[in-house]
């Protein structure tokens, strides 16, 4: 079943961007099923919020959604974005592994300044939707 928000997104898109849209919604879903945020929230919730600011306000491409739903579901799990590239561009799987290695370095851990920190996630964004999808994340 596809829910509101996602009907909201791919509204516009072609059928071959709706399919692989809905799949990686729903590889998402079944990946972070039963996973709660701090507040008590669906994580699944989260991820759509950051979907809809990509797509929206942002502006971003189907292929960046799909990357979102991606990433997320695969953010502690190689062997799914390895298997994703069976069904996904490589496009895609690229922004996924990169907001990936992102979501890895924890600027409190490393005792990395704001600018720094600015500095680390443009080198890992070869692909300047990365850097986009990542502020989407935060402001959600």
């Amino acid at each position: 079943m596809i829910s509101s928000k996602l009907d909201k997104i791919i509204t516009s898109c072609s059928q071959n961007e709706q399919r692989w849209l809905i799949r990686s919604h729903d590889i998402a879903s079944e990946q972070l099923s039963g996973l709660s945020r701090g507040n008590g929230l669906p994580f699944m919730d989260h991820v759509v919020a950051v979907a809809e600011i990509v797509a929206f306000e942002i502006g971003l491409s189907p292929e960046a959604i799909a990357a979102v739903f991606i990433h997320e579901a695969s953010r502690s799990n190689n062997e799914l974005l390895e298997s994703c590239k069976k069904e996904f561009s490589d496009e895609i799987i690229a922004m996924a592994r990169s907001l990936n290695k992102i979501s890895e370095i924890k600027p409190k851990d490393t005792g990395l300044l704001s600018d720094n920190y600015r500095k680390l996630i443009v080198s890992y964004s070869h692909d300047p939707r990365v850097s986009l999808i990542k502020l989407a994340d935060r402001l959600e």
